[in-house]
């Protein structure tokens, strides 16, 4: 409930940004091969207008984005952590980035 709270009302309030729809399918093969997965509101929708939340291996997230990025998707990268039990607070900490303008990994 806090994060989503942080997360949906807060920081995409602060952000003022929403990006085109962007489909969970359409992520498959940039994902492919990678140790990550994708979590939060695109993984439970299928779809989402904001970031996308990932956990998993940092270093691959960087690959994730460098993937997407050739492909034009312009969602940030929100990363979580190193587990599907990630950490609130590296959530906060990276969502705080992107507030700022930087990379949310």
């Amino acid at each position: 409930m806090i994060s989503h709270l942080l997360g949906k009302r807060i920081f995409m309030f602060l952000l003022n940004r929403k990006w085109e729809k962007l489909y969970k399918k359409d992520l498959g093969w940039h994902i492919k091969d990678l140790n990550i997965e994708i979590v939060g509101g695109l993984n439970k929708r299928g779809w989402t207008v904001h970031d996308i939340d990932v956990v998993g291996n940092r270093n691959d997230v960087v690959i994730f984005n460098d993937r997407i990025r050739g492909a034009l998707i312009k969602n940030p990268i929100h990363y979580c952590g190193s587990s599907i039990n990630h950490s609130h607070l590296m959530c906060l900490f990276n969502g705080v980035k992107l507030i700022f303008g930087r990379n949310g990994f």
